[in-house]
């Protein structure tokens, strides 16, 4: 539960949207949190941002 914990408190200080910021968090506070769902959800949040940063011209180096 401790890392569960930590974790919640990386994503709170994270750069990641409100909502984002919030959809992981419940998928985290839940009394069995389902990894899978966290997974997918972070993965999606991550792909959608790959895909959107070149429309504001930020150089970030490759993501693979």
């Amino acid at each position: 539960m401790k890392n569960i914990k930590d974790l919640i408190k990386q994503i709170k200080k994270s750069n990641l949207s409100k909502e984002a910021k919030a959809e992981l968090i419940s998928i985290l506070q839940q009394e069995k949190p389902d990894i899978n769902q966290l997974l997918l959800t972070f993965y999606t949040i991550w792909k959608v941002s790959k895909e959107i940063l070149p429309f504001f011209d930020i150089d970030i180096g490759p993501i693979e």
